[in-house]
């Protein structure tokens, strides 16, 4: 992890997952052919009971001022709160995303708007994060599968009932939200060294293809990488670009020395090597970019197929 602070936050994203993760067993039991269960109270799920949610839930975390997943895109937005370095809490923001279906005016992008600040107390924290769930479980659009996002349910009740809603089911007032700042979006390609001392290389890898080609050898490189057992990977899918993460576990390695990234010694070179560390620097915004899902189509009504067949 880059930080302590990204270490406490990386660990309530893990427990969110386990918060929110179904409790019935029914789709294993179809995939993978398990004995059918014969007390159905083991089955029972108290957050999604018989029904789930209307549509897909995104959650996302971030430490600000580094924006690097575009967290405002999501269903519910963790927006972690520092002061003087300490983790105090987090502002929780509702109803992003980006899809839009064309030539529908009911459907539309949305950023997720600022709700509330809640303290990081386990209790509190996960108790509010729960309910956002079954609010948008028991209030979402399960007739129209183009408005069953949260962001339609927030705009049809209001953020103001949304918040009342909220208050009512977590048990506890709801804190205004306090003030936070993101001044950029990065993603931190090549070698940078953590509080623990250890190092990290991340590749910028276009468009999550890991390959090799006549520029770099990247996949043999990750793939030999990882065989000393010295070291793992971190595999990240971001907005708009996809960075494999290197860690090496030995204290205090160097960052010149492309053992840690292997060299392949061919005419591609290697993505140790300080050349190619070096492009990694000046990966262009537009390429880093071109990954990403537009929200709004890029062509006017009929344009598309004649832009495309003129590329």
């Amino acid at each position: 992890m880059e930080s302590e602070l990204h270490e406490q936050v990386h660990a309530y994203a893990t427990r969110i997952s386990e918060l929110l993760l179904p409790k019935t067993r029914a789709f294993y039991e179809i995939w993978l052919d398990e004995e059918k269960l014969t007390d159905k109270k083991d089955e029972e799920d108290p957050l999604y009971q018989d029904r789930y949610l209307p549509r897909k839930f995104k959650i996302g975390l971030v430490i600000p001022p580094n924006n690097d997943i575009d967290v405002l895109t999501n269903d519910l937005a963790l927006i972690a709160i520092i002061e003087d370095g300490k983790l105090k809490g987090f502002n929780l923001a509702i109803g992003g995303g980006l899809g839009a279906t064309h030539g529908n005016a009911e459907t539309y992008p949305r950023l997720a708007s600022v709700l509330c600040y809640v303290p990081a107390d386990d209790e509190k924290l996960f108790k509010a994060i729960y309910e956002v769930v079954t609010i948008q479980r028991d209030y979402g659009n399960r007739s129209d599968r183009k408005l069953a996002r949260l962001k339609y349910t927030v705009d049809k009740y209001g953020l103001d009932w949304y918040r009342a809603e909220l208050e009512k089911r977590v048990g506890f007032p709801l804190e205004d939200p306090r003030p936070f700042t993101f001044t950029d979006r990065t993603d931190h390609y090549g070698w940078k060294q953590n509080h623990k001392g250890l190092w990290y290389y991340t590749p910028y890898v276009e468009c999550g293809r890991v390959v090799d080609d006549e520029t770099v050898a990247m996949k043999t490189a990750l793939l030999e990488a990882g065989a000393d057992g010295k070291g793992k990977h971190q595999i990240y899918r971001h907005a708009e670009s996809d960075p494999v993460r290197y860690q090496n576990k030995r204290q205090g390695g160097d960052p010149k020395d492309t053992r840690e990234i292997p060299d392949h010694r061919t005419h591609r070179g290697g993505v140790g090597r300080p050349e190619e560390r070096d492009r990694m620097r000046r990966v262009a915004d537009l390429r880093t970019g071109a990954g990403g899902s537009a929200a709004l189509p890029p062509y006017p009504a009929g344009q598309g197929r004649r832009a495309a067949g003129q590329i």
